[in-house]
């Protein structure tokens, strides 16, 4: 693929995030055991009862720890399904273990907090690329929601976005490549979506 939306360079996505449900069982013992630095895997949960699109994080010996949140597991879930030849380098950042005691207001919020840094290595850019487009060019918070503080080869999308926002849904047009390249990720997914 020659266009410049759909690059085949390779590249790495990075995120910061906080799991969830990492307070409740059978996930809460196993999470207050991590460390700053350890490895951790992404695995695919596409028969989850609450959630088709849910991405489960465990440490590299299997053990559950949490999940992503919906909105990261949506995006996730589409590039672990339908990319081959990526790499996962996902690591804790932190783990709070209770509520620092000059923040009353932390009392409140319920712990382990886990914080993940997302370190997923691409053959080619060009599935993130579309799946970023495709998912968050519409969203009023695309450059926090794709962290372009951390993933600079999506800028492009931010014109793209931008576009959005000042044209609105009924005058903007997906770039055509974009589309096309969205209905193989969605073949090679089998979902249709």
């Amino acid at each position: 693929m020659t266009n410049p939306w759909l690059s085949t360079e390779p590249a790495v996505f990075e995120k910061q995030v906080r799991l969830v449900m990492t307070t409740r069982r059978p996930f809460c013992e196993a999470a207050r055991q991590l460390k700053a630095g350890q490895a951790l895997r992404l695995l695919r949960e596409p028969q989850n009862p609450h959630d088709s699109q849910a991405v489960l994080v465990t440490t590299l010996d299997g053990t559950d720890v949490g999940y992503l949140d919906a909105d990261t597991a949506a995006y996730m879930a589409v590039l672990l399904d339908t990319t081959h030849g990526i790499a996962d380098d996902s690591v804790v950042e932190k783990v709070i273990l209770q509520a620092p005691d000059h923040d009353p207001g932390a009392r409140r919020l319920r712990y382990p907090r886990v914080f993940v840094r997302l370190r997923i290595r691409l053959r080619q850019r060009w599935p993130m690329v579309v799946i970023a487009a495709m998912l968050g060019v519409k969203s009023g918070c695309f450059k926090e929601r794709f962290s372009l503080d951390l993933n600079s080869w999506l800028d492009p999308l931010l014109t793209l976005s931008k576009r959005y926002q000042v044209i609105g849904h009924d005058l903007f047009t997906m770039p055509r490549e974009i589309v096309e390249a969205w209905a193989i990720l969605t073949r090679l997914r089998g979902d249709g979506r």
